[in-house]
């Protein structure tokens, strides 16, 4: 369910289904709706990026 909602692309090289579930997140602001960056850490992988996959409000949680 809420791991659908936080799964994007990334390369094949990262991921042969070029999917990731980014649920590490960063909240950019304290005053609601404060805005949310997800992110997949590959820099101790194959390709030593980070991925972002999604900039904006906050997804759906098991409490919402």
């Amino acid at each position: 369910g809420l791991a659908a909602v936080r799964r994007f692309g990334v390369p094949d090289v990262v991921s042969p289904t070029r999917e990731a579930v980014m649920a590490a997140h960063l909240k950019i602001d304290n005053s609601p709706p404060a805005p949310r960056i997800h992110f997949y850490d590959d820099t101790g992988g194959p390709t030593g990026k980070v991925y972002i996959g999604y900039f904006g409000k906050h997804l759906p949680t098991s409490g919402s």
